[in-house]
């Protein structure tokens, strides 16, 4: 017979001696394998019930690993398998440690969608393609993704978009309009809002743009930016002047216009 002879508190697991025979082993157990065996001092186990300890044991021991890692920070069931990938599990102990974390109320898909979304929302202020594309990397159901998004009143999007707008603006050197409207569009678009929403916020709030910008300086400071780049060019300088304008993001009637405006100075 096998006989606990020792149960020691370690840290939050339990250190248990059990003697067979004339030996004793220790094995580090955790408070619920230890409540499921009643492992106390003088609990004598049969050679069925030892064996099937030793191989609980073990698993144990993995679901220890993983219910750490899912308690660390919100998990979904595609980060809990990757993570048994990684650590060597074997694959026919994945529905077993999923289930207890079921069980357990510690994993469940649903609520974490509804949490992650809720935490993109109110408080990183993304949109919804980066959310659900986002999500669906993880391997969530793309109906529940879409039945949670849709909750997400309207009006809470475009205030996030509109916030997003005045931070980007704020930000804007003096440049081209257009050079401004494509950098603004990049950065909401990058976000994870739709090119509608987007070009209907641009479009709502083109004299902020146009003030910020400030094109009118931006244009005669990068005029001179570009006859100081190619002054020591003989053929085609205006040319070159004129292509290094165009990339700044200005029209060819407004270059030419201040082309003129500067060589009269």
């Amino acid at each position: 017979m096998n006989k606990v002879t020792s149960v020691k508190s370690k840290k939050k697991q339990y250190l248990v001696e059990i003697k067979l025979d004339s030996k004793v082993k220790e094995y580090l157990v955790s408070e619920e394998l230890l409540l499921e065996y009643r492992l106390v001092k003088g609990k004598e186990l049969d050679d069925v019930t030892y064996i099937k300890f030793q191989s609980d044991l073990k698993k144990d021991a993995n679901y220890q690993k993983v219910l750490h890692f899912a308690l660390y920070k919100p998990r979904c069931t595609h980060e809990i398998v990757e993570f048994m990938k990684r650590k060597a599990i074997e694959e026919d102990q994945f529905k077993y440690h999923l289930n207890k974390l079921h069980k357990a109320r510690i994993l469940d898909d649903e609520l974490y969608i509804s949490n992650y979304i809720n935490d993109a929302i109110e408080f990183k202020r993304q949109g919804p393609n980066k959310i659900r594309f986002d999500l669906e990397n993880k391997k969530l159901s793309k109906d529940w993704i879409e039945a949670t998004l849709s909750m997400v009143p309207r009006k809470t999007i475009n205030a996030n978009l509109q916030y997003l707008f005045d931070r980007k603006v704020d930000s804007l050197k003096k440049q081209s309009v257009t050079k401004a409207i494509n950098q603004i569009k990049r950065f909401l678009v990058n976000k994870g809002y739709s090119f509608e929403d987007v070009n209907q916020v641009v479009s709502n709030n083109m004299n902020q743009i146009r003030s910020v910008s400030n094109e009118e300086e931006a244009i005669l400071d990068d005029i001179r930016q570009a006859y100081r780049k190619y002054r020591n060019e003989n053929e085609k300088k205006k040319e070159k002047i004129l292509a290094y304008l165009l990339r700044k993001g200005y029209t060819y009637h407004t270059i030419k216009l201040k082309i003129g405006e500067y060589e009269d100075e």
